[in-house]
């Protein structure tokens, strides 16, 4: 993931661009990463929620080299809409990139987590946060995408995905 006017990383397969503030991996990052460790830290995202809340405050106190929000773009419009929000919220300290979807929210994430590690990290961890909802509401009104981003990210060696638990509302 590479914002423009930066150095010769390579690009990913699945695309994405950053809508954020301008941050590479492996430039001027390394504040707060331990001496040698390239660690990526991914928030995936869907909207403006508490889990991106949860998912970004997590992020931000686990010491990385670069950290980046990431949103698998189903609909464009909604990416969109989703750039706008994030320039003007507090949780916007962290870039933005939309990525184009590439068979899925979970297949898209894993792909970019193998970029990542092909190009330079020593390291990838994906964090998401995940709806509770007890019993058959869950099963009914839950995607389980989260659960989908981790069956797919803890397979792939140096990498990992941490669900974070968020009450859903009644």
């Amino acid at each position: 993931m590479q914002a423009a006017g930066q150095s010769s990383a390579p690009e990913p397969r699945t695309a994405p661009r950053n809508v954020g503030a301008p941050r590479v991996e492996g430039e001027t990052l390394g504040a707060g990463a331990a001496a040698g460790h390239r660690r990526v830290v991914l928030v995936a995202v869907s909207g403006m929620d508490r889990r991106a809340l949860v998912a970004t405050a997590f992020a931000r106190s686990v010491p990385a080299m670069t950290r980046a929000v990431v949103h698998v773009s189903v609909d464009p419009q909604v990416g969109e809409s989703l750039a706008i929000a994030w320039k003007g919220s507090p949780l916007g300290g962290e870039p933005l990139y939309i990525v184009d979807d590439a068979g899925g929210v979970a297949a898209t994430l894993a792909a970019v987590t193998c970029d990542l590690l092909a190009a330079d990290a020593d390291e990838v961890l994906v964090v998401a946060g995940q709806l509770l909802m007890p019993g058959i509401r869950r099963r009914l009104l839950h995607d389980h995408t989260a659960d989908a981003i981790a069956r797919v990210v803890n397979p792939i060696a140096r990498a990992s995905a941490v669900l974070l638990p968020v009450a859903a509302r009644r």
